[in-house]
């Protein structure tokens, strides 16, 4: 779980397996637009309710917008968004405080406006 959290960047960036993200837009196909948009409205919500959920020490609710989270990541292939939104996940799991407040603070600055200039696709085979 520690490895989770460490091995996330200092500055965090929102990346996009371009794969995943081709296999998503080729099933939506012309409403692959429009449905891409309505996922990244949630994770944008998702986040900001992460974030106070984080700062004001909201477990529960944490754990809930993780779980929310996750499968929104993983459908449209947010790569690093997974990775933080897991290691959140098992720091609520193991009840590990110091990992929590590292990962959780690494979460909600995901969800930082500025975070959404970084967002970058990679190519497939350099997701870890």
């Amino acid at each position: 779980m520690t490895a989770t959290c460490t091995s996330l960047p200092a500055h965090p960036r929102v990346d996009f397996d371009e794969a995943v993200l081709a296999t998503f837009c080729d099933r939506y196909g012309a409403t692959a637009e429009a449905e891409l948009a309505e996922i990244l409205t949630r994770v944008e919500t998702l986040l900001a309710m992460a974030g106070l959920q984080v700062e004001q020490g909201h477990l529960g609710g944490l754990r809930r917008s993780c779980e929310d989270l996750l499968p929104l990541a993983e459908s449209v292939g947010m790569c690093s968004l997974q990775r933080a939104t897991r290691g959140v996940l098992d720091c609520l799991t193991t009840g590990d405080p110091v990992a929590l407040s590292a990962c959780g603070a690494r979460l909600a600055a995901m969800g930082r406006p500025e975070t959404f200039r970084d967002w970058s696709t990679i190519p497939d085979n350099t997701v870890a």
